[in-house]
């Protein structure tokens, strides 16, 4: 699925704020917080909507099998060229619709 979002026309932009460890507001606040609250162990996966250019996948265990989900096409291509698990999956989709 493509489609022509506002995300596709600043994904480098975003890109570069973000960059591989995320934003400060992504280092410090939001991805201990949200790693603490997941408690991912053995066994687990996760799931991302609206994954962006996959921060939160480069901060978990690289042995969680972690799929991505966000509607830029852009965003994804950057979160899968980052990402260095070859577990982790990254799909173009639409989270507000039925996931195909």
């Amino acid at each position: 699925m493509t489609k022509d979002t506002s995300w596709n026309k600043v994904s480098k932009w975003y890109g570069k704020s973000v960059g591989d460890k995320g934003s400060f507001y992504h280092q410090n606040i939001v991805l201990p917080r949200s790693i603490e609250l997941l408690n991912l162990q053995t066994g687990s996966s996760l799931i991302d909507l609206a994954c962006g250019q996959g921060v939160l996948a480069r901060q978990i265990p690289k042995n969680i099998p972690y799929l991505g989900i966000d509607l830029s096409n852009e965003l994804v291509i950057e979160a899968r060229r980052r990402d260095q698990s070859p577990i982790h999956e990254y799909i173009v989709d639409d989270v507000t619709k039925p996931i195909d």
